[in-house]
């Protein structure tokens, strides 16, 4: 998976899903974020990588996903992988019960 990210031949996208879960986990003290968000979307925009933004697209598909779980930021994920056709990487299986072209590691 970190091959794929890094061979620099396609667009990277990391979904505002993902961004506020890890602020939800900063601010629980779940995961040490040096700098705060702040850094971090620094950190992806000097890295080039786009931020998906929550539209109501995406929302559309959530309201017919199938509850394999109850994750909402997975779910969200899933969801905007499906209508963007955006391959997603990730190591949680989950991501396999769902129509998302999935590169796992």
């Amino acid at each position: 998976m970190r091959k794929l990210f890094l061979a620099g031949n396609s667009q990277n996208y990391i979904s505002m899903a993902s961004i506020w879960e890890i602020g939800i986990k900063a601010s629980l003290e779940k995961l040490k974020l040096e700098g705060g968000i702040a850094n971090l979307l620094r950190h992806i925009e000097d890295m080039g990588i786009e931020v998906t933004h929550i539209e109501s697209s995406h929302l559309e598909i959530i309201e017919s996903l199938p509850f394999h779980h109850k994750d909402p930021f997975d779910r969200l994920i899933a969801a905007t992988a499906m209508k963007e056709k955006m391959v997603l990487l990730s190591g949680d299986r989950i991501f396999e019960q769902y129509d998302v072209q999935l590169e796992k590691n």
